[in-house]
């Protein structure tokens, strides 16, 4: 049978072209560091690579919403510690009022100018804003949550984010709760006895009432339930610190979480690496054999391109 130069030549054309893709492969896959460069070249190994990724994804999102709250829950305790810090500076003063005997009227009317700069103070405090959101006013963030008379006028529905699959926490608090709102007529607790305390002091200034009414244990209404004016202050004050040691108790939780994520964010990059990335001595190794394949095919060819039987004859 005879072999003519065109199957000959064909023949070369095949095995240079495919030797030519490979060693085009090999080098692609050294200078991107990646194995999967088509989508055909390994389906399992992409899908696989790609659900990762959209994990990667959601952690993403997950991690971007705790550094919110963390951010929003670090000002929130900032300033209930502020309140309780002033609420507790302000009992002092609220004991010695209720002492009959060792103050004067004099005396209490000074102590009034200071019960009423630190129960504004403690309004401003309740009435904290990140930008121009209040954040003790749940969904109704456009509203300060304490009005000039110390009612709450707030939503107790709470503004919340996804921080895990089926986690959620709040980024706008419901004021109700933290603030320390009366259940009976919707004021915060605290302003309203400073202002019932203030009152007190000026019925006794003017002679309508006794700094003896202090003590009395029907000076003040709270939750429904009569009290003294320190017992009131007292609920009022605990209630405050109870939900921030609520907010400790969330900032700890997102943070176990981010530290979990950005641990599941590092598996998951070995894991799209071992999917995806080459193995480069393998990958270098193929790569030489595959250009050592390719020369021994063209000094194939050239030895055998003019070979011919009339050249056997004389």
């Amino acid at each position: 049978m005879r072999v003519s130069n065109n199957q000959i030549f064909n023949t070369f054309l095949k095995y240079d072209s495919a030797k030519q893709k490979d060693i085009a492969r090999y080098t692609t896959e050294l200078s991107s560091g990646k194995r999967i460069l088509n989508p055909s070249d390994d389906p399992v190994a992409l899908a696989q690579s790609l659900r990762f990724k959209s994990i990667q994804s959601d952690l993403d999102g997950y991690i971007k919403n705790i550094d919110l709250v963390q951010n929003t829950q670090q000002i929130a305790e900032s300033a209930l510690t502020n309140i309780v810090d002033s609420a507790q500076e302000v009992r002092v003063e609220l004991v010695r009022l209720s002492s009959v005997g060792v103050l004067d009227i004099e005396d209490a009317e000074i102590i009034k100018d200071y019960l009423q700069s630190m129960r504004d103070y403690i309004a401003t405090e309740a009435n904290t804003q990140i930008g121009d959101k209040y954040i003790f006013s749940g969904v109704s963030s456009q509203t300060a949550p304490v009005a000039a008379d110390g009612t709450y006028q707030g939503s107790t529905t709470e503004t919340t984010v996804p921080v895990a699959k089926g986690v959620e926490v709040p980024i706008r608090f419901n004021g109700e709760n933290y603030l320390g709102i009366d259940s009976n007529d919707n004021k915060m607790i605290l302003t309203k006895v400073i202002d019932r305390t203030i009152e007190i002091i000026d019925n006794a200034a003017n002679g309508t009432g006794s700094l003896q009414d202090l003590t009395a244990p029907d000076a003040v209404t709270v939750n429904g339930q009569a009290m003294s004016i320190l017992e009131g202050f007292d609920t009022g004050l605990n209630q405050v610190m109870q939900y921030r040691s609520v907010l400790g108790s969330q900032n700890k939780t997102v943070s176990d979480l981010k530290n979990q994520h950005e641990s599941f964010k590092v598996n998951y990059n070995e894991l799209i690496s071992k999917l995806e990335d080459v193995d480069y001595t393998g990958a270098i190794t193929e790569l030489e054999k595959s250009k050592v394949a390719y020369e021994a095919t063209i000094a194939s060819f050239n030895q055998n391109k003019d070979l011919s039987l009339l050249k056997y004859f004389s």
